[in-house]
């Protein structure tokens, strides 16, 4: 290592950038996934990108389509917005990814609940829009 604390490396090397980046590398798989409550669709997370935002996708094995089900709010999430108290929860989970980052199915309806750092949102089957529970 050179004594003016520099990084270099060889030929054959690569660069410490390439270690220490998000996502990590193999992070860019889909995540989250679970089967619909009438077994007809399997759902996940995806970034399309390749960055942290997920968005919520469906793959229907009938068809092998996949759709784009749920996005993060037009403003979005960003580390710089989150409250310290947000930012602390996601710490204690490791949790390092943006957008949506969980969702469920209900169990007995077509119904998805997908918690956001404002408040807790539900789709009432696919294609319908995304509202808050308290409406």
């Amino acid at each position: 290592m050179p004594t003016d604390g520099s990084v270099r490396h060889t030929d054959g090397g690569f660069p410490i950038e390439d270690v220490a980046r998000y996502p990590l590398p193999g992070a860019i798989a889909p995540s989250a996934i679970a089967f619909s409550p009438d077994d007809q669709f399997i759902t996940y997370l995806f970034s399309p990108d390749a960055g942290l935002e997920c968005q919520l996708y469906l793959f229907d094995p009938q068809t092998g389509q996949h759709e784009l089900l749920v996005r993060p709010a037009a403003e979005g999430v960003t580390e710089e917005n989150l409250t310290l108290e947000e930012q602390l929860r996601r710490e204690r989970q490791r949790q390092i990814g943006l957008g949506i980052t969980g969702y469920t199915w209900a169990k007995q309806a077509n119904r998805l609940l997908i918690p956001q750092p404002d408040g807790l949102y539900v789709q009432d089957g696919r294609g319908a829009s995304l509202r808050s529970s308290e409406e």
